[in-house]
This record gives C-alpha cells, structure tokens and sequence, in this order.
C-alpha cells in the first residue's frame, strides 16, 4: 500500500530525527579518540548539539526541504538542503561570537562550545541527504503514487484528470470508466476510457488498483453500486471525488460541488466542541497581548516611518465584513499612496503602483498587519480565520460565487489557510480559490490547523514571501 502524503512527510521528519542523533553520537565518539579534546563538557556540548541541529532542521523545513515533490529533483533537494546548513553555519557563528566575546570580556571560557556541534553539523550535512536518498530508493517516497481508476468521464473526471497530471499529484491514473458505450475508447486528459462499472473488479484487480475515484454526479444504478462493494471487499478504497480533491490540495472544490453538499457536511462542521471555542479565544487573546508587547517598537518605527516617506496617516482604517455579516472597522499601516481610492473602490493587485516602496516592504513582512491585533483583542476577529473582505466587494461575490456566504460562520483572520496556500487575490476567479481555502479551513478547523497555519505564516514571513 502506497503511503499518503502526511505519512510520507511523517516519515521524512522521523529519518531526519534519527540521522540527526545518530551524527551527534557519532560526533562525540569521533572527539573521544582526539587526546586533546576528550575531556570536553559532555552535557554543554550535547545541547548545544542538539540545539543547533534542530535549528538546522527547522531552517530546512522553511526552505521547503520537507516538500514531498522535491524528491522528485534531487538536486533540487540538495541545494535546498545546503542552503539551510550555510543559514544554520551563519547563526551557529554569529551567536558564537555575541557569546565566546562576552565570555572572553569577562574572563571565563568561550560561552558556546565549537568542537560537538562543528562535527556534528558537518555530518548532518552530508549524512541526512544520503539517508533521505536511501529511504526514498526503498519506499519511493518522492515518486511512488496511488494506481486508481476514475469511474465516471463528465466534468469531475476532467477536472480530477488534471489535477492528477500535475507533479504534485499523489495518484497514478490507470483508466476511466464509464457506462455510456459512446464513452468507451475516449481519452480524458491522457486516459482513455477502458470500460463499463460491470468491469470495474478486474481492471482494479489486473492494474492493482489502490482507490476508485467516485466522479458521478448523477444517481448510480444498481450494477455499478454492486460492482463497487465488490471493489471494496476486495481492499480497493472507494473515494468521491471531492474528497480526494480535498485530501490532496487543501482545499474544498466548487465545481465538485452540489446543492446537496452543504447541509450534510458543512452545517455538520459547526458541532465543533466547547472548548476548542473558548481555548482558541482564550490564545487568541494571550498571543494577542503578548505580541503586542514584543512587537510595539517595531510598530512605533514603521508608523514614523510610514510618516516621513508618504503623505498622509500612518494607520489606516477601513470597514470589513466580519462573522455572521456583521461590518466592523480594521486596523492597518497604510501601505499605499494618500487617497489611493479617489477614483473608486478597486481591487488591490500584487504589482499595485499605489503601494509605495516602504508599503511593499510592510506588505512582504506583514509588519501592516500588527495593527490587527486590536482587532483580535476586541473580539472582531481571530488569530486565524478567512480574510474579511471590504462589503462592497461581498455584495458582488455572494451573487458570482457559490456558498460565499459561508465564509462569514467563523470569525475572519490576520492569518488564514488560504493566504499560506494561495497566491495574491486580485479577481473574482482567484477569489473562487480562495474561498475553496477557506470552506477547508471551516470545515476542518482544529487547535493543530491553526498551529500548521501559524507556523507556515512564520515561514512566510522569514522568507520574505508574503503578499
């Protein structure tokens, strides 16, 4: 059985883990044979060891060393990898010369130990590339897929087909079926189609098929349903389609969708326990507070700056639409040119030449966010949420766009699913998007959803990603 992408992901962390222990014993058994060094402090040397090479692992997983597709280029993977341990060096030497000098003025011994880590670092380096190299060769992570075959060849199939040509793609695609005879040698996306429902139990049996994708929109008839519990007793998963679509990019897909998606899975979503409310409120305010404190300086510099390079207010206010419709006001730097709307509401656009050069650098490290958290502290929104978006706007995407409205079941957010899993949002079709994103994120919100999303927000910002 082929692993999902989660287990792989699972499993490239736990080899990470293991070669990283195994690089700092073997670190110290190399330093035991040197006379000179054997009498080394074992416990600081250890942890700093370990420190800076969880460091190293954590700088790997924000250069994307953790993306399953990069197994698929190894030398993609490799100057990945090389890249987070000459950023891991860089630290390792700056907090040894801030450390070793203050030591050294004040007559000790230099405050960060070298010779463990040094050692240790360089055989991570080279040791856990070889390791994920050996791991991959014996359980294909990067390459092996799912074989699957697709029953049914209308628009969910298509639009299955292309997802699953894609590099990203967890699924290997053995063929279509379908009960319309017109149907029978046609190729969808590069698959042909190889029969009826009735042959479904052999072709997954002769192609060792893992997953059926359900793509029928219509009502089945008693054959194909038959056909497929025989599929199942014989081990073959049976997934709808939207479901596949959403296990694999993150995010719910509308044209998947009918008018009888909603009531039984996203209304069921709002049975979402008590205290999964009231502790996210309760970390919403405390990490609210708390970076308010940190981060109030930095507020402080970039407002006199936004100040002395640009006409105008350094905060800017504007209305939102918030949970359950309800407007209220957000808070801001002003990342744009005086009146940028004297000429009418507009979307903004990732290149938009009203946003001034310090505003581009605010956007990017999403410093002209930090005003929000007044916003969070008053309860208007959350840590993590959708983006809320301007009314004038959300008149005119409830009318283009299906279940929009569903957005507003939970409070928006400084930070959400779709702004770490999509690009910038300047029309109506990327907001289409979005809101799939977003449906995800209702549906599926957790206590660990909302740290994955906090986390790859911090990845965007260290990055220098962000929109």
């Amino acid at each position: 059985m082929t692993l999902s992408i989660p287990e792989k992901k699972a499993v490239l962390v736990a080899v990470d883990l293991a070669m990283l222990a195994a690089c700092i014993v073997a670190a110290f058994a190399l330093v035991a044979n040197i006379p000179a060094l054997a009498a080394l402090e074992v416990r600081s040397q250890g942890f700093w060891s370990a420190a800076f090479g969880l460091l190293l692992l954590l700088v790997a997983y924000l250069n994307d060393c953790l993306d399953i597709t990069s197994l698929r280029s190894y030398w993609r993977y490799l100057r990945r990898w090389w890249g987070a341990c000459a950023v891991t060096v860089f630290v390792y030497l700056f907090i040894f010369f801030i450390f070793g000098r203050a030591a050294s003025a004040s007559g000790g011994e230099a405050g960060l130990p070298r010779v463990v880590p040094a050692v240790s670092l360089a055989l991570a380096a080279l040791a856990l590339p070889l390791a994920r190299l050996a791991v991959d060769r014996m359980l294909g992570l990067g390459r092996a897929r799912k074989k699957c075959l697709v029953l049914g060849a209308g628009d969910s199939a298509r639009a299955f087909l292309a997802q699953a040509s894609t590099l990203r793609s967890e699924w290997m695609v053995c063929g279509i079926v379908d009960d319309d005879p017109d149907k029978l040698g046609l190729v969808i996306g590069g698959v042909e189609v190889v029969g009826s429902s009735a042959d479904l139990p052999g072709l997954a049996e002769s192609c060792g098929a893992e997953e059926i994708i359900l793509a029928v929109n219509r009502e089945m008839n008693p054959s194909a349903i038959k056909a497929l519990m025989t599929c199942f007793e014989q081990g073959v998963d049976i997934v709808p389609v939207g479901l596949a679509t959403e296990r694999s990019l993150g995010r719910v897909p509308l044209q998947h969708l009918g008018d009888r998606w909603l009531p039984p899975t996203f209304w069921a979503s709002n049975a979402i326990p008590l205290f999964y409310d009231v502790l996210k409120r309760a970390s919403d305010i405390l990490f609210a507070l708390l970076v308010s404190f940190l981060t109030l300086p930095l507020l402080l510099i970039a407002a006199l700056l936004v100040r002395l390079t640009s006409l105008g207010s350094a905060f800017y206010r504007q209305v939102r639409t918030g949970m359950h419709g309800r407007p209220f006001t957000i808070y801001k730097l002003r990342t744009m040119v005086n009146d940028a709307e004297a000429g009418g509401v507009q979307w903004a656009e990732k290149n938009d030449t009203r946003i001034t050069p310090l505003g581009k650098f605010l956007r990017t490290t999403r410093i002209d966010e930090l005003p929000q958290l007044w916003n969070v502290l008053r309860g208007d929104m959350s840590l993590v949420g959708p983006r809320p978006e301007r009314p004038e706007f959300v008149e005119q995407l409830e009318k283009e766009i299906p279940f929009y409205r569903a957005r507003f079941a939970v409070r928006p957010g400084i930070t959400g699913w779709a702004q770490v899993k999509h690009r910038y949002v300047n029309s109506v079709e990327d907001t289409k998007t979005k809101l799939e994103y977003d449906l995800f994120y209702i549906k599926n919100r957790s206590l660990w959803l909302d740290l994955v999303i906090l986390g790859k927000t911090a990845k965007t910002v260290v990055t220098f990603r962000g929109q």
